[in-house]
C-alpha cells in the first residue's frame, strides 16, 4: 500500500484503534509514531477533549497548546492563587445565577441579566463583561454561549396568569434570530422550583412543585422538551415523579424519578424524536432499593455539564446569527463568539446523582447524601445492545450499576446552592473530615451520631478525575483488572502516582451509609477514578490583608470558601466572609 493511502487510511481510525496499529509492526509503529497529526489525535483523546477544526492554528502549534493545557491541570496540586491568574466578581441581588460555557450569568434584580466570559491565557480566551436588559420578571435563566442563547424564565404577567419561556440573544437581549418563536407557552401559573438545559436545537424544563392532601405532600413534576428553533414541543410528560434530568447525548434524555410502585429510585433514558407520540422507546435503570423500614429518599439532583452537544460557536453558525440579526451591533455579538483550538470532548462524560436519604429510625432523622458518579460510555452501552422491539427495557442494579458508577458518601447534606462542580469527566469537592470532641478523628460522619458531638473540618478542595483514556495511559504498568477484590471504601488503599491518588479497586459504601439499603453488599461500584492530593494552599491566616506583598505578583487570600465550582479553564470559588460582602473568586488554572 503507498504511504500516502496508508496515512489517509490511519486517520480514519479511532485513538484506541491508533494504539492497536501501532503494536502490528514496525512500519505501523513510525508512522503513528512519527506522525504530528496522529500523535496529536491520541493525545487529544487521554486528554477527554476534541480538536477545534476552525482554529487556524497548525496540528503542530495545537499539539504545543495541548501540553501546556495538561501541564497546567497536572500543576493543580501546588497552584497558588496570585493577583496575575485570580479575578473577583461580586454577587448580585437576584434571584438566579448560572456557571456553564465558560461564562457566568446572573441576574441583577428581577429585569436585568450580567454575564462574565471567564478567560483563559492559554487557550486565548479574553474575559469580558456586559449586561442586557429585560422588561419582565426572570424567575429563572440558563444559557448557551456557544449559540448566543439566553433561555430566560418568565413570571406570570398577572395574577392567575401563566409561566412562559423567552428565548434571548445572549448578547444583545433581543430576541433570539434562529427562533422561530420568540416564547414558549407553559401550561401552569405556580411552581416550586425549576431546572432548564439546553442541548443544541433543544431546551428541557423540568417545573417541581409540592402537592398537598391530607396528611401527604406528592410531588407534580411537569416535564418539556422544545426544539427551540422550531418551536415545536417534542416532549411532554406529567405522570413521572420526576425529580430532576440532564441530557444525556444529542437525542436522549436522562431523568431521576421515584417509583411508585417500588418505593424506591430510579434512572431512565428517554430516546427522544421530532413528535411526541414517538417518544416510547426507554431504558430504566433502577437505583440500589432502600430499607422501607427505615430508609427514605429525601432527594435527587443530576448535575452534568456542559451538554452533549455543546461546541464552539461555528463559522456558519456565526454567519447565519449574524446574518438575521439586524439590530444588534458587531461588537455586542462577539460577545459570545471566540474559537479555542480546542474544547471538552463529547463522547464520554460523567453525571453525578446526588442521592439524599433520611433515617427515619434516628433520633435525630439527620439526611445524609451519597454521590453516584455515572459514566455516560458505559451506560449508553447498554443503549446500543437493544434489539428487543420492547418500547421499555428495565435494568436491576446488580446488571449496570457496579460496572457503571462508583458510589462515594459526603459528610456534608446537598442542597443544590451550587450545582456546577461537573464538568466534563472532572468533579470538584471540599475534602472535609469529622473531629469528634473526645479527639477521635473520622473520614465520615456516622448515622445516628449526635450532632452536638462532633465537628466537620473542610480543608482544601480535591479534584476528582473520572477520565477513563487518562487513568488507563497514566497507570498501564499498575492497573490490573483482574484480581482486584472489594474492599470497604474506608479501608481502600489507593495508588499514588505523578501527583494523583488512584482508586481502582471495586468498594462498598461504608457500613453506617450502607444501611439505608435492602441488600448492603449489593452496593458494590468499580468505576476507577483519580483524585488530586491538595488543590489549593491553605488560605493565609486571619488579620492578614486581602493580598500579601510578595514581588510582583502577590497572593489572594482565600478568605472563607463555602462552595468550589468548575469551568473548562477555571476553579470557581464561592466565597461567603462573615463582615464582607461574598464573591466570586475565579482562578484561571492555565495562566
Amino acid at each position: 500500500m503507498p504511504p500516502e493511502l496508508l496515512f489517509n487510511t490511519l486517520e480514519e481510525l479511532s485513538y484506541k484503534d491508533l494504539l492497536s496499529c501501532s503494536l502490528v509492526c514496525k512500519a505501523l509503529r513510525d508512522i503513528v509514531a512519527t506522525s504530528t497529526r496522529l500523535q496529536y489525535k491520541i493525545e487529544l483523546a487521554i486528554a477527554g477533549l476534541e480538536d477545534n477544526m476552525e482554529h487556524p492554528l497548525s496540528e503542530r502549534a495545537k499539539r504545543s497548546l495541548l501540553r501546556e493545557y495538561n501541564d497546567a491541570w497536572a500543576r493543580v496540586p501546588h497552584l497558588t492563587p496570585r493577583e496575575s491568574n485570580t479575578s473577583i466578581v461580586s454577587f448580585e441581588e437576584g434571584p438566579a445565577w448560572e456557571l456553564s460555557g465558560g461564562v457566568l450569568g446572573q441576574s441583577v434584580g428581577q429585569r436585568k441579566l450580567r454575564f462574565r466570559r471567564l478567560g483563559s491565557k492559554l487557550r486565548d480566551v479574553a474575559p469580558l463583561a456586559w449586561d442586557i436588559d429585560v422588561d419582565y420578571i426572570v424567575r429563572d435563566f440558563t444559557m448557551d454561549p456557544a449559540q448566543d442563547l439566553a433561555v430566560a424564565l418568565r413570571e406570570p404577567q398577572t395574577l392567575g396568569g401563566l409561566y412562559s419561556v423567552a428565548l434571548l440573544s445572549m448578547s444583545s437581549g433581543k430576541p433570539h434570530p434562529l427562533a422561530c418563536n420568540s416564547e414558549l407557552p407553559l401550561p401552569f401559573c405556580q411552581a416550586d422550583d425549576f431546572e432548564i438545559r439546553v442541548n443544541g436545537p433543544l431546551v428541557g424544563l423540568l417545573a417541581m412543585h409540592a402537592l398537598t392532601g391530607g396528611d401527604e405532600v406528592e410531588l407534580w413534576s411537569p416535564m418539556r422538551v422544545w426544539n427551540w428553533k422550531t418551536g415545536r414541543e417534542i416532549f411532554a410528560d406529567e405522570q413521572e415523579y420526576v425529580c430532576s434530568f440532564v441530557w444525556f447525548s444529542d437525542k436522549y434524555i436522562l431523568l431521576a424519578h421515584m417509583v411508585p410502585t417500588m418505593e424506591n429510585g430510579a434512572l431512565s433514558v428517554i430516546k427522544l424524536s421530532d413528535t411526541p407520540q414517538n417518544n416510547r422507546e426507554r431504558w430504566t435503570f433502577l437505583l440500589p432499593r432502600c430499607q422501607k423500614d427505615s430508609s427514605v429518599i429525601e432527594s435527587m439532583e443530576l448535575l452534568s455539564d456542559p451538554s452533549p452537544q455543546w461546541t464552539p460557536p461555528t463559522k456558519n453558525h456565526a454567519a447565519a446569527s449574524s446574518s438575521t440579526t439586524q439590530n444588534a451591533s458587531h461588537a455586542s455579538f462577539e460577545r459570545t463568539q471566540y474559537q479555542p483550538p480546542f474544547y471538552i470532548a463529547r463522547d464520554d462524560r460523567v453525571i453525578a446523582l446526588m442521592m439524599t436519604v433520611m433515617d427515619e429510625q434516628s433520633p435525630y432523622l439527620d439526611p445524609y447524601t451519597i454521590r453516584f458518579t455515572i459514566s455516560t460510555s458505559k451506560l449508553f452501552n447498554f443503549i446500543r445492545q437493544k434489539s428487543d422491539p420492547v418500547p421499555v427495557l428495565t435494568f436491576p442494579w446488580s446488571a449496570w450499576g457496579p460496572q457503571c458508577t462508583r458510589a462515594e458518601p459526603k459528610n456534608d447534606i446537598w442542597d443544590g446552592s451550587w450545582p456546577c462542580c461537573v464538568y466534563g469527566t472532572k468533579i470538584i469537592t471540599e475534602n472535609s473530615w469529622v473531629e469528634h470532641h473526645n479527639g477521635r478523628i473520622t473520614q465520615y460522619r456516622p448515622v445516628n451520631l449526635n450532632p452536638l458531638n462532633h465537628d466537620i473540618v473542610v480543608g482544601p478542595p480535591q479534584i476528582y478525575d473520572f477520565n477513563q483514556a487518562a487513568l488507563q495511559h497514566a497507570v498501564t504498568h499498575l492497573y490490573q483488572a483482574d484480581g482486584r477484590k472489594p474492599v470497604n471504601y474506608q479501608d481502600v488503599k489507593p495508588l499514588r502516582f505523578g501527583g494523583y491518588d488512584y482508586y481502582l479497586q471495586p468498594t462498598h459504601l461504608p457500613s453506617d451509609f450502607a444501611k439505608f439499603f435492602d441488600d448492603p453488599d449489593n452496593v458494590l461500584t468499580s468505576l476507577p477514578y483519580r483524585v488530586s492530593h491538595t488543590l489549593i494552599i491553605p488560605p493565609p491566616q486571619e488579620g492578614q490583608n486581602a493580598t500579601a506583598i510578595e514581588g510582583h505578583d502577590p497572593k489572594v487570600n482565600l478568605g472563607n470558601v463555602s462552595a468550589v465550582m468548575l469551568s473548562e479553564d477555571s476553579i470557581v470559588l464561592v466565597r461567603e466572609p462573615p463582615e464582607a460582602d461574598p464573591d466570586f473568586l475565579i482562578v484561571d488554572v492555565t495562566a
